[in-house]
């Protein structure tokens, strides 16, 4: 329960379900009108009140300092007859003041209803301050050592490319245009290499092939294509030997 205060009237706000809620007699007198006018609004308007949206019924009990309590309260004078009370929902105080007779009370009570949010119950000792701070720091250490498996594995799925670059780049069955035509004996003359580049790269892609790259000291960057490839771009260039 939370106490607020409205043109000097303090309201016991009590949570229901995800909302708040406040007793018949509050929100008589939140609106400056009798507790009755509230009531005949409820038994009147049945079809526009629904139990459990717009109100609800609750027994509550005398607590002997001229309050109310939703449970007994040992007075040592018996069992406590328990009186039953309308409660009125956060969509039922807006509700009723669109219904009611239209003053600057009612229209500033609908607006507080309409504006005001229930805040979250502030921990009543230490001991649920330290068990908060405990849960906190724990996903706190969930989320870092999630963190740190995700780095982990980034880092591991960069050296597999990494290894699978260094295979592609070295593998025998990937050669440059140059290193082929020097396997097979073709004189540098009898062909463009450039030109051979192109060729190769635009026939690996139809294919599917992946192709690799070294750096040479002379011409920087230099493409590597499987050998398949080559033996296709170099079957009209004829051989020496």
């Amino acid at each position: 329960m939370q106490i607020v205060k409205f043109n000097n009237v303090e309201l016991e706000v009590l949570e229901y379900e995800k909302t708040w809620a406040l007793s018949d007699r509050q929100v008589a007198q939140g609106f400056g009108v009798s507790q009755e006018a509230i009531r005949q609004q409820r038994t009147k308007g049945a079809t526009e009140y629904v139990e459990g949206v717009h109100f609800y019924y609750k027994n509550m009990y005398n607590d002997g300092k001229g309050g109310l309590s939703d449970t007994p309260v040992d007075l040592s004078g018996g069992a406590q007859t328990p009186q039953k009370m309308t409660f009125w929902t956060k969509k039922g105080v807006v509700t009723l003041g669109f219904k009611l007779r239209e003053t600057p009370q009612t229209i500033a009570f609908r607006d507080w209803a309409s504006d005001y949010i229930i805040q979250p119950n502030k921990p009543s000792s230490a001991t649920d301050l330290f068990y908060q701070s405990a849960l906190a720091l724990k996903e706190q250490e969930q989320r870092i050592a999630q963190i740190e498996q995700e780095r982990r594995d980034d880092h591991k799925e960069l050296a597999k490319v990494k290894h699978n670059i260094n295979r592609l780049m070295t593998n025998e069955q990937y050669m440059t245009i140059i290193a082929y035509a020097n396997l097979k004996g073709i004189p540098a003359k009898s062909y463009n290499s450039s030109a051979l580049g192109r060729k190769a790269k635009k026939l690996s892609n139809e294919l599917g092939l992946p192709m690799g790259a070294v750096i040479d000291p002379r011409y920087g960057r230099v493409g590597t294509y499987a050998i398949e490839v080559l033996e296709l771009i170099f079957k009209d260039i004829k051989r020496v030997g």
